[in-house]
């Protein structure tokens, strides 16, 4: 039997009581208490409370919800800080995570970091053997990339992409003119943005065409070496920093679109280097394009690098931090 604070006269529930935030929303209250107020140490029947939430809007509501329901800033604040968890341990520690949970290896201390880091890595480059059937031309674009995934030659890896995958050409534009909207709204609200892609050429059909057969090649191997380490069912977690304008993702599951081929990091640190919003991505072997396994090279930053395909219906995503 609930708590009954006092009682109420029956009556129609008015808008105020909600905003007041002193009457439960359950249908089981309004039909067998008539109304009654109850106490916030939760009379319910339902096990409902009252709690304060931020609606997909960003506007604050009281709403009745369960006891262990997480919403609005308290969710945000849970995510944030289990997140916050996830990086704590150190570089070092998720390497050999990643070595352990993907892979099946156990890393010494030495390989965690410095020159035994780096030998591992070219260890694994040799065994999955890309980079050796890896043509002058894909190395070039591969480190246009590497400097920029959305500007120069790095748009023909794009291209590349849409024809190793059957992208429609017009919904590839579609794609490199999103980048400007979503730009022109992070200036609007004075955040940080992409940098602007350059001009985008119309491409030599027959020169994409033989440079997709070209990266073919090197991602035949590539995705053969994952599947050996994942088999046909499993994923690895990969992490992703991103700026975006407010209001436009929310904490929780969300399908995202993106461009054919994008840049992504097994290592969760990583991600905070890139944009207050950071969201994690479950990927199978033959999403995978390239990675600094193959023809990405680990650099100083050590940005544990993998290139993601996503298709035109976009790919479900974890959005863990949100500003």
């Amino acid at each position: 039997m609930p708590i009954l604070v006092k009682p109420q006269p029956r009556r129609k529930l008015k808008k105020r009581d909600h905003l007041r935030g002193e009457v439960c929303c359950c249908k089981a209250c309004y039909k067998a208490f008539e109304h009654l107020w109850f106490a916030a140490e939760g009379g319910c029947p339902e096990g409902l409370v009252r709690k304060q939430i931020i609606d997909r809007l960003g506007r604050k509501q009281n709403r009745c919800v369960r006891r262990d329901e997480d919403t609005g800033e308290d969710a945000a604040a849970k995510s944030e800080e289990n997140f916050d968890k996830l990086i704590s341990v150190g570089r070092e520690e998720r390497r050999a995570s990643f070595a352990a949970d993907v892979l099946g290896v156990e890393l010494t201390e030495e390989q965690k970091s410095g020159d035994g880091w780096k030998e591992f890595v070219n260890q694994q480059k040799a065994e999955m053997g890309a980079e050796a059937v890896a043509s002058e031309e894909v190395k070039r674009h591969i480190t246009a990339w590497v400097d920029s995934s959305i500007q120069g030659d790095s748009d023909n890896i794009q291209m590349a992409m849409a024809t190793v995958y059957d992208v429609p050409e017009e919904e590839l534009f579609r794609y490199f003119e999103g980048i400007d909207a979503v730009n022109d709204q992070l200036r609007a609200q004075g955040q940080p943005v992409y940098r602007d892609r350059l001009p985008f050429n119309e491409p030599d059909e027959e020169a994409v065409t033989d440079f997709a057969a070209e990266l073919k090649l090197s991602m035949d191997k590539e995705q053969a070496f994952w599947e050996d380490k994942l088999g046909p069912d499993g994923t690895i977690s990969m992490y992703r920093g991103m700026n975006l304008p407010e209001g436009s993702i929310e904490l929780g599951e969300n399908v995202v679109q993106d461009f054919p081929a994008s840049s992504w990091s097994s290592d969760p640190g990583v991600a905070v280097k890139f944009g207050e919003t950071i969201v994690k991505r479950e990927v199978g072997a033959k999403e995978i394009i390239m990675s600094f396994f193959s023809l990405i090279e680990e650099t100083e930053d050590q940005e544990h690098e993998f290139v993601l395909y996503t298709p035109e219906e976009g790919a479900t995503v974890e959005v863990l931090v949100t500003k």
